[in-house]
């Protein structure tokens, strides 16, 4: 088909990651409605991790691609790939998306990329993190 008006990018210090938005798209970053944030497992995309329509009602649904997974870049070094290297670059996506509170969703490899993402956004103070659910979790890097 077309274009995908869903697929954003985002430049990070490790390379580009592509992110779709799903749902109610308000014109304003401080809106009510909730903002999720769903990590995927290895071997996934944000293709294969579309909630259901009657859970994009009244949320906003942020789905990032990892490095080497769906559209984002595929860097040929290693450091990029890493849990914190991750949650690095999703934490950048959400100040560019200026999102002050989220929730999380991490499946499988996404769970390890969530906590490091919350250790960040609590020692940089900018995005509250309101919960997260680990699903198929392992917790080794």
């Amino acid at each position: 088909g077309g274009g995908d008006d869903s697929l954003r990018e985002a430049s990070t210090k490790f390379g580009v990651m592509n992110y779709r938005v799903l749902g109610e798209e308000s014109a304003s970053p401080q809106s009510e409605g909730s903002k999720i944030l769903f990590l995927h497992g290895l071997g996934s995309s944000s293709e294969t991790c579309q909630p259901p329509q009657s859970l994009l009602s009244g949320s906003t649904f942020f789905v990032p691609d990892f490095f080497g997974h769906g559209s984002s870049s595929l860097p040929l070094d290693p450091e990029p790939y890493r849990m914190a290297s991750l949650a690095s670059s999703v934490y950048d996506i959400l100040q560019r998306e200026e999102i002050s509170s989220v929730f999380i969703i991490a499946h499988s490899m996404g769970g390890p990329v969530g906590i490091e993402l919350c250790e960040l956004a609590l020692a940089n103070n900018k995005t509250r993190i309101r919960g997260m659910i680990y699903e198929e979790g392992n917790l080794d890097e």
